[in-house]
């Protein structure tokens, strides 16, 4: 319904897109999912049907009716049918798009409040072939802030500058998104942060006042699909501290150059595909801070061109303090976005969180409150085309519909003894592979699976929906500050603190109690309560340089990892050694041929969870036909022996660089993860 929008922000909304899909096969979805919840319906289809060989307009209105009927049997609340955009880039295609509207119109005007409205694309570069689409069949009977966001966007993509920052939320605008958080602790309202960047996935997230310091570990405060970067105070001073969650794949690195002793800041540049590299500053001034505190700020920022995100602690809506700012502002060509009330009580109003940026490519910025903490969260997107991370996956095999038996007697009606007809290694491994692998995939077929970023266990949907309601009711109190409003939400804050809590504790009480005879499983809990943060190697630096692509990293690490050896060797002094022993060979050395039976025993050493290698030979599917393969990789072994050729496959390896702490080149040692357990 709405191009080019995420849907995630829109609240109480469940947004189902079916790409390619014609109104039958709409209709068909929907039969199968469950709408006993659903309040009203907003239909939008038709566009698959318009553009395909056998369109007919009769047969479309026949099915926009059986669905819509069929819809009206299932809920109680109202439908909506949406019209279909124009197409000006086509206009065969147009013809007919006019021609459904027309058809739509006439059938289901009753349901309209307002005329079919279309707006053209104004930058083609941006939005792609497809026009932007404005929905026209809400009725102001439907949940009030759904319909305020449907006219807010048609009025933000058609001209950007309309776009009113208060009511249209952040995470429904395309671009780089960088958000500011005075959290004042951050481990007391970890959880409260995950679950915030769960649902807006903000690419950079900075935070002041982290108060945290160096006796604690960053697997401490690690969150899943991001990285670190952090500038703590030292361990006999409180308070203070700034933090950066970078999401994985963004390439960065920290400088150093513009660091001031007496001023807390911490620098990133990052490397974004199609822009120039962008420096950004989180820094925190505590309000202690001296007057020469601007001044050395000044001197600072006349040093680099950058973003800054700034906790000043110096309220801007006083005039004196505005004159400062604006000064500091002027001297070094920035220019200050926030405007609104960064930190709201029932008793005063100021702002003091702020966002300098040197270039006003900016697609928005404002203020959003949370209750999180006291402090409001600012926020910018740049008018940057987004990182997009490329989802992980993992194979694996699936024993869903496996047979064992029937596994079994197809292994043995195999002639493996034709791979004893092979006299080179490679060939009789390639064999042995193939027979087995095709058998492997049959009854445990290789299954891909998206691995998504989550929340803890102990987060339950309950505690997700106070967090809500503790941020609607505090925006509420911010609005109006009126005391009632400022009770509820201190109430919902203590709840939800109180909550999360009592869910950690419930946790972590009944996995220890139920594992505490399976070391493994009370470990992985342990591990999952304190995880350790998963290491990327992204960049490479080098000469003060950093690499921008994964293949310019790949070929860094394959340089380093193959010159390191001889660069280690040419440091140590040439030294003449007496040899005053003279050692000969007594027996020549040689190796003993295998057996079967050893072989057995060695596969059946192995654990059946163990990961699968490059080849996806299950270890399980290997200890269960270990009595019928082993007579065969027992000859594949003594071949390997008698010709001195070790089978090209086995010599494969997956090489993980393991990051170093306060890496500034190349320093990275190799994590070899052997390929399969038969090598």
């Amino acid at each position: 319904m709405l191009k080019h929008v995420k849907h995630r922000g829109l609240l109480n909304t469940n947004v189902k897109t079916l790409p390619g899909a014609t109104i039958e096969h709409v209709a068909c979805t929907i039969e199968s999912m469950d709408l006993r919840s659903v309040s009203n319906v907003i239909v939008h289809a038709g566009t698959n049907d318009c553009g395909s060989m056998n369109f007919n307009i009769d047969k479309l209105e026949q099915d926009y009716r059986k669905l819509v009927h069929d819809l009206q049997n299932r809920i109680s609340g109202k439908i909506y049918v949406s019209g279909i955009c124009q197409r000006l880039d086509d206009p065969q295609l147009n013809i007919k798009v006019l021609q459904v509207n027309e058809r739509l119109q006439s059938i289901f005007q009753g349901a309209l409040t307002q005329p079919y409205r279309f707006c053209q694309r104004r930058d083609p570069g941006d939005w792609g072939h497809h026009l932007l689409p404005v929905i026209f069949v809400v009725k102001q009977d439907m949940y009030n802030g759904f319909v305020d966001m449907v006219h807010l966007y048609y009025v933000g993509f058609v001209n950007r500058k309309a776009i009113k920052q208060s009511i249209v939320p952040i995470s429904m605008i395309l671009g780089f998104e960088i958000a500011h958080l005075n959290i004042q602790s951050l481990r007391n309202k970890l959880d409260s942060v995950k679950t915030l960047l769960n649902e807006h996935n903000y690419d950079i997230f900075c935070i002041t006042e982290t108060w945290l310091n160096s006796s604690i570990e960053n697997n401490e405060i690690w969150i899943n699909g991001y990285e670190i970067c952090r500038l703590d105070r030292q361990l006999s001073q409180s308070g203070g501290g700034v933090l950066c969650y970078i999401k994985n794949g963004i390439r960065f690195k920290e400088i150093y150059n513009f660091r001031v002793e007496t001023i807390e800041a911490l620098w990133v540049e990052f490397n974004l595909p199609y822009s120039k590299p962008l420096l950004l500053g989180n820094i925190y001034r505590p309000p202690s801070a001296k007057a020469e505190y601007l001044n050395e700020l000044d001197t600072m920022f006349q040093q680099c061109t950058s973003t800054y995100n700034d906790d000043f602690n110096l309220d801007i809506s006083n005039k004196k303090n505005a004159g400062k700012i604006n000064k500091l502002a002027k001297n070094s060509n920035l220019n200050q976005l926030i405007h609104d009330f960064t930190r709201i009580t029932n008793t005063s109003k100021t702002i003091i969180d702020l966002i300098f940026v040197t270039n006003l490519d900016i697609s928005t910025a404002g203020v959003s409150s949370l209750g999180i903490s006291d402090h409001s969260l600012t926020y910018l997107i740049r008018k940057t085309k987004k990182v997009n991370i490329p989802p992980k996956f993992i194979k694996s095999r699936s024993f869903k519909k496996f047979d064992e038996h029937k596994f079994i007697d197809d292994l043995k009606s195999i002639d493996w003894d034709q791979i004893k007809l092979s006299t080179d290694v490679n060939s009789a491994w390639l064999l042995w592979k193939s027979l087995f692998s095709s058998l492997c995939n049959h009854y445990a077929p290789l299954k891909t699976k998206r691995v998504k970023g989550s929340l803890p266990e102990w987060i339950t949907k309950d505690y997700i929906t106070l967090t809500k309601d503790r941020d609607y009711y505090y925006k509420k109190a911010h609005k109006n500050n009126d005391s009632k409003d400022w009770d509820t939400a201190k109430e919902i804050r203590n709840k939800v603190n109180n909550l999360n809590r009592n869910l950690k504790k419930k946790y972590c009480t009944n996995t220890i109690k139920e594992n505490t005879k399976n070391p493994k499983k009370l470990w992985n809990t342990i591990n999952k309560l304190i995880p350790k943060p998963k290491s990327t190697v992204n960049r490479v630096y080098k000469n003060e340089n950093y690499t921008t692509t994964d293949k310019d990293t790949a070929n860094e690490l394959n340089i380093h990892f193959t010159s390191i050896g001889n660069s280690l060797a040419s440091k140590f002094l040439n030294t003449n050694i007496n040899k005053t022993t003279d050692y000969t060979l007594v027996d020549k050395f040689k190796f003993d041929y295998l057996t079967s039976d050893y072989i057995f025993d060695e596969i059946c050493k192995f654990s059946s969870n163990k990961a699968t290698g490059i080849d996806n030979i299950n270890c399980k599917l290997l200890k269960l036909a270990a009595p019928i393969i082993c007579d065969s990789l027992c000859y594949i072994c003594n071949l390997s022996l008698f010709t001195s050729i070790f089978p090209y496959e086995w010599k494969q390896a997956k090489v993980t660089p393991i990051i170093k702490k306060e890496i500034n080149q190349i320093q990275v040692s190799g994590k070899i993860t052997l390929p399969k357990p038969l090598s």
